[in-house]
This record gives structure tokens, sequence and C-alpha cells, in this order.
């Protein structure tokens, strides 16, 4: 039996050995002064190194953290100040929202291929008191009447997971309530194989989706109140650890 037990810790070793967490982009704003007020800006990556797992890329192994390829920018569109805040000693962005004003945050042209997973998660606060009729943009694969757009909302206790299909029709993929309100919560979604999307939230997977076709990249992630064309809505959300990643 020991034997045994020997042979499976050394298969283990070898397995975490081979697998790999590598940062595509990382954004935890601690960079930024508490607030701080930002405007439509371009945030670059401030990921040093230390977030991923045997976190290197290329046929030798020979490349690191700072020279991820690809655009690892992170895009803050908004039509008003945002601002740097402090929680429990960590800084966060707070999306306050307005429903005649757009803001979002997200990359553009994520890569994702058949050779490892694409990850995106992030931690999040939506403060609900004294907002009525709110509605938060998880997750967007694409801009607004974009065809095989995937985009995930959270409104009034409900979570509801939509496509964009041709002819300008869009149809409803999930309608599920749960309690997101007033706690921190973490939001992932990972894409496998190009095609499948998990949806986890609080390391619960919550659903399965599939895109209308396979895609080589994620073409505009973004999350924030752009819920359709001309259609914005209110909420009162805070963000920490935005993170982009590649796993094997």
């Amino acid at each position: 039996m020991k034997k045994y037990i020997i042979a499976l810790i050394m298969i283990l070793n070898v397995c975490v050995a081979l697998s790999y967490v590598h940062i595509f982009s990382y954004q935890d704003f601690k960079d930024f002064t508490v607030g701080q007020e930002l405007n439509t800006m371009i945030i670059p990556s401030n990921d040093d190194g230390t977030h991923g797992t045997n976190d290197v890329w290329g046929p030798n192994k020979e490349y690191t953290w700072p020279d991820v390829p690809g655009d690892t920018n992170i895009y803050l569109t908004t039509d008003i100040p945002l601002e740097i805040v402090n929680i429990n000693k960590e800084n966060a962005l707070f999306l306050d929202m307005d429903d005649n004003k757009l803001s979002i945050i997200g990359l553009k042209e994520i890569p994702d291929t058949t050779e490892h997973t694409l990850k995106i998660y992030y931690d999040f606060f939506l403060n609900t008191k004294g907002v009525e009729d709110y509605s938060f943009v998880l997750f967007s694969s694409e801009k607004p009447d974009t065809v095989g757009r995937v985009w995930i909302v959270y409104e009034n206790g409900v979570i509801k997971i939509f496509r964009q299909k041709k002819n300008n029709s869009k149809e409803i993929l999930i309608s599920r309530k749960i309690n997101l309100e007033n706690k921190w919560n973490n939001f992932s979604i990972e894409s496998r194989f190009r095609n499948e999307l998990r949806v986890i939230i609080n390391s619960g997977i919550l659903t399965h989706v599939n895109k209308l076709e396979r895609t080589n990249e994620i073409g505009y992630f973004y999350i924030g109140n752009w819920i359709d064309i001309n259609n914005y809505s209110k909420a009162k959300v805070y963000i920490k650890k935005l993170v982009v990643a590649h796993r094997k």
C-alpha cells in the first residue's frame, strides 16, 4: 500500500510540474491613490510575476510575465469619474453607475485556443441598499449587437445569460434566482475548447453555455452597465483583483 501511495504522489507531482496558470492581465488597483478619480483611460496590467503557477511561456519556457504577448491593457470607458476606495485594507474600483451614462471596464481581443483554458475572474461587492431596479453586467464577450455575443446580467436578485443571434434577436439561456447582494462574491468564467463557457460563482459551477461558433478570442470582454445598444443601467459595485489567465 505504501508503494502505491508513493507512486500516486509522484504522479501528482509530475502533473503539477507540467501544469501552469499563466497570467495574461492582472489589476488589483494598488498602484492608485485612495480617493483618486479615474476617467476613460487605458490601465496597464500590474502583474509582477507572483500571481500565476509556473508562469512562463515559449518553446523553451524562456519567457516570463513581462513579455506576455497580446494586448494586456485594461480599458476603462466611462462618462462619469469612478473613484478608487479602500476596503479592508485593499484598494477597489467603485463603479457608481448611472442609467444614463456608460461605465465599463475590460479587455479587448483576449487570445483563446484549444491548447489551454481561458479564465477571467474578479471579486465584486454589489451594494443594493437604497438602489431600486439595479442591473449589472457581470460579463460580456462582445459589444452589444454583435452576433454571437454572450452576456451575463444580474438584476433584482436574478442572474440571466443571453446570447445574440442573427436578425437582431437574442435568446435567454438561463434565468435563475441567486443572492449576490451586499456581500463579496467571486465571479469567474472559463472558456474551454474555444466554444464552451463555464460560469462559476463563489467556487460553485452555475452552468455551461456554448458560443454560436468557435472563436480564437474573446473580442471585447467587459463588465459594467452597458446592457444593450443605448441601454445603460444603474448599480453600485466595487471591483477588486480583475484577472485574465490561461491555464493547463
